[in-house]
């Protein structure tokens, strides 16, 4: 790999991972304008919903809301096998990070360049800006102010979106404790803006797990291929955990 190529491969991370945040960010963003920046939101006790009726519909509804309040929250993506694909060569396997809302977060990205080489980039956005490191040098730098990755968040194409869009939704048998286990079909087209062109007339199979007590989505299961690039059989697993806990996210240093 020459310096031409290391260096184009610099300036597209420094794009494609800031839209690529918002694969595993997107779905608990809806009216995140409206929370006020407040240093005791981290403090916020989840409280515990009343009953609604075992309707795997209504069920999705009401944690895709609660999801949608979520103040903070630590996320993991990976894949069964492969990874998703945003450059010729450049593909990720793995996405861990913390988000605080309303304007801060760190991630990071694990995955391989032309199949042998090891890549792993940061990203954080904090009131300061935004920052991430290079993946020639692994050193931080500022993210250009017009490359605000909050700016490149969907909504509407966030997990709390693809509930409310699932069709044929069952209430599954499960053997995990005070949880629904939920399974839908995803046309992948719902995805296009999350992960980039995807697969003509491709139907993803979701599996969701909600906790019975407080009702917040802890697992996404989606399988199936997306893109032409996935390989047969790929499962993307979403994890989220610690939901409203004391995070704290700064300024990285060098």
């Amino acid at each position: 790999m020459n310096m031409i190529q290391l260096n184009k491969l610099n300036v597209f991370f420094q794009i494609t991972f800031i839209v690529a945040v918002s694969m595993v960010f997107g779905f608990a963003c809806t009216n995140k304008e409206n929370i006020a920046s407040d240093p005791n939101t981290n403090n916020t006790v989840i409280s515990t919903p009343t009953p609604i009726p075992l309707d795997p519909v209504e069920i999705l509804d009401k944690s895709g809301q609660l999801m949608q309040d979520l103040k903070s929250f630590r996320f993991q993506m990976t894949h069964n096998k492969g990874g998703t694909q945003f450059l010729p060569g450049v593909v990720i396997e793995e996405v861990t990070g913390s988000v605080v809302y309303p304007d801060s977060m760190a991630i990071s990205f694990n995955g391989v360049f032309g199949n042998t080489i090891a890549i792993e980039v940061g990203l954080v956005t904090t009131r300061e800006g935004s920052y991430m490191t290079s993946p020639l040098t692994g050193i931080w730098q500022e993210v250009e102010s017009g490359l605000n990755p909050l700016a490149f968040f969907n909504p509407s194409s966030g997990i709390s979106s693809i509930m409310t869009n699932l069709q044929n939704v069952q209430l599954m048998e499960s053997n995990l404790e005070n949880h629904y286990k939920i399974s839908g079909n995803l046309d992948a087209k719902q995805l296009e803006p999350l992960i980039g062109s995807t697969l003509e007339n491709s139907v993803v199979a979701v599996e969701l797990i909600v906790n019975v007590s407080n009702l917040l989505m802890s697992n996404a299961e989606l399988s199936g291929k997306v893109t032409e690039f996935d390989i047969e059989g790929i499962i993307r697993t979403i994890n989220i955990t610690d939901f409203n806990d004391s995070i704290v996210i700064e300024k990285p240093d060098n």
